[in-house]
């Protein structure tokens, strides 16, 4: 998936799976969080890099995605290998999310 101007971003088919599988948003909310999140990653990559690496020194780092719906937060983490940066080209890898309801 190309996400524009920036960097292209390449998806892991089951990161992509992963989130059309929350059953709890609708496929309008899924594909937002796609699309959303995969511009993002794609003009930001650097600052995201800089900010929250996995490891020192590391290429790899993690993107937060936050979406309120129907009273639940949902937090989807993904995982990217920057290593590949300098051609231009991002990976995303991994995705969880967690969930937890807005307080009364």
């Amino acid at each position: 998936m190309s996400g524009g101007a920036g960097y292209f971003v390449h998806v892991a088919d089951s990161v992509e799976a992963y989130v059309r599988k929350v059953d709890t948003l609708p496929e309008d909310k899924r594909q937002q969080i796609l699309v959303e999140s995969f511009q993002e990653l794609s003009d930001r990559a650097n600052h995201f890099l800089e900010r929250y690496p996995l490891e020192h020194e590391s290429y790899t780092f993690q993107y937060d995605y936050v979406l309120l719906h129907d009273g639940v937060f949902y937090q989807f983490r993904f995982i990217v290998d920057g290593s590949s940066m300098e051609m231009g080209v991002i990976n995303v890898i991994y995705v969880d999310c967690e969930t937890s309801p807005l307080s009364p």
